[in-house]
């Protein structure tokens, strides 16, 4: 009784957001009032729809013992990314979206979810707390990824992969990497500083050329 009062409850204040209530008082003739009552219905239908789907995939991860060992231990890793010897078990908003950039979330319906749908994601799970919990993960944000997108969430669940470390890599430079370009110094291994055949007499002797590193032996 309490979850569908709230469920209701969420659900009057998301059409009073979209401007029902105006639209209905605006409303005089009967076309408006059917035009509105159509609109108002089609809501109804798509809100609780997705309800359902939400519902059922939560059912479904429940289910899936084995992996939720597994889906434990890749959320760790990532509550703990880049934090050293940290012991945290919430996962942050920079971590989620992290998480559900590399795991190539935004891929699956690139209309329906994107970077900006999983900061929404993140602050509609958490209700302005900064952290996330595993069963907030697990029991809601997984399962309302896979609603934004239209999908079960077993293809969520497939996509779901330890973090990588992404390191920056130097650009390629023909001048460097290119030894076919090397002159000078460089074609012999470049300058040293470890000489042993070198002495301030040699160094003064003008009869004596110096190689190709300057140097007189």
């Amino acid at each position: 009784m309490g979850a569908a009062a709230s469920v209701n409850k969420e659900f009057a204040k998301d059409m009073k957001n979209k401007g029902f209530k105006e639209q209905i008082l605006k409303a005089k003739t009967d076309d408006e009032k059917i035009r509105v009552f159509n609109a108002l219905q089609e809501e109804v239908r798509l809100y609780f729809a997705a309800t359902q789907i939400q519902a059922a995939a939560r059912k479904k991860l429940a289910n899936q013992s084995l992996s939720g060992g597994s889906l434990h231990e890749i959320f760790l890793k990532f509550c703990r990314f880049g934090k050293g010897q940290s012991n945290t078990t919430e996962l942050d908003g920079k971590r989620w979206a992290k998480f559900c950039k590399e795991n190539k979330f935004y891929t699956i319906n690139k209309k329906a979810f994107n970077a900006t749908g999983a900061d929404m994601v993140f602050a509609k799970v958490c209700r302005k707390a900064k952290f996330m919990s595993f069963n907030q993960f697990k029991d809601e944000a997984l399962p309302e990824v896979a609603s934004r997108c239209g999908v079960d969430v077993s293809e969520v669940l497939g996509r779901i992969a330890d973090p990588k470390n992404s390191g920056t890599k130097a650009d390629y430079s023909k001048f460097h990497d290119d030894r076919s370009t090397w002159t000078g110094v460089a074609l012999e291994g470049g300058p040293s500083t470890n000489d042993a055949k070198i002495s301030l007499s040699s160094q003064a002797n003008r009869d004596n050329k110096a190689d190709v590193r300057g140097v007189v032996h």
